[in-house]
């Protein structure tokens, strides 16, 4: 299959995003045009992957680095999908974002891994703000089985109410209040350990988490096969870009996921595209307190 085909079915794939997300809201919904909100991605740059980065490389306009940033094509994509449905008006070319990228990694220490916090506003500025983060030798570490998972374990505690999906849920941008509200009410402030909180919408139907999409392992009684499973588009979940890539790569499949079905000590999948996927286990939240 040529680069063309390629890029012609991942076009498909999101498409076919837009067509269900479309389904899920009606035009009323999507309109915002008075609120004020950007679009937002968070970016991973990553020496680790590529195998010969050069640490003074020039990172000068178009230079062809797109390697370096974790699925650097879904955002990409994502970015233009928001644009569109939020009716912006324009859409960002590929060297357009990959000159931007560039630009801010010029001056820095391209040994380190960082997050790179993109928003685009109404009027099409792009802005970009850089952290530091850990390096992670294996982004995809929460498939490998428990005796060879390097990364930490991520405590998540449910959710104590709904949350009210739109496509604020369904779309990344800065209107994040839901988010932080389950954030504030429900995560331990000092807790040591990595913690997220899983939502779920006024059908009782799981989400996503606050800043992650999730996935569950189910096992089918006949053959034993084991499956993980992450929330249909229709929950109002976030159409994140590393759920976007494991799912076109038959690594995880879409169902709905009710919240009776979801019990203390399950394990899942925690997925976004500045951690990768890394395993989590839901937890009892007054156990937790107590310690």
């Amino acid at each position: 299959m040529g680069s063309k085909d390629v890029d012609d079915s991942k076009k498909a794939q999101y498409e076919q995003t837009a067509s269900v997300l479309r389904a899920v809201y009606t035009d009323a919904e999507f309109d915002t045009g008075d609120e004020d909100f950007q679009i937002l991605s968070t970016i991973r740059f990553d020496p680790l992957l590529s195998d010969n980065i050069d640490s003074v490389i020039a990172f000068d306009d178009k230079d062809e680095n797109s390697k370096l940033f974790f699925l650097f094509e879904e955002h990409l994509r994502r970015i233009n999908l928001s644009l569109m449905y939020f009716k912006f008006g324009y859409e960002v070319s590929r060297d357009e974002l990959l000159e931007q990228l560039n630009t801010v990694m010029k001056p820095l220490d391209k040994s380190n891994a960082y997050k790179l916090r993109l928003t685009i506003d109404k009027q099409g500025s792009m802005n970009i703000d850089v952290t530091q983060i850990p390096v992670r030798l294996n982004l995809f570490d929460g498939f490998n089985p428990l005796q060879s998972y390097t990364s930490p374990t991520w405590n998540v505690f449910l959710d104590v109410e709904p949350i009210m999906i739109s496509p604020f849920t369904s779309f990344k941008t800065t209107r994040r209040e839901r988010y932080n509200d389950a954030r504030e009410r429900v995560l331990i402030k000092g807790f040591a350990e990595p913690q997220e909180v899983l939502l779920y919408n006024s059908a009782n139907q799981i989400t996503e988490g606050s800043i992650t999409n999730v996935a569950f392992k189910r096992t089918d009684p006949e053959t034993f096969t084991e499956t993980w499973f992450t929330p249909v588009l229709a929950s109002g979940c976030l159409c994140g870009v590393v759920r976007h890539m494991l799912l076109s790569k038959g690594l995880i499949q879409e169902t709905q996921i009710n919240l009776k079905d979801v019990k203390v000590g399950d394990d899942i999948l925690l997925f976004n595209g500045i951690i990768g996927v890394v395993k989590g286990k839901i937890v009892d939240r007054s156990l937790s307190l107590a310690f």
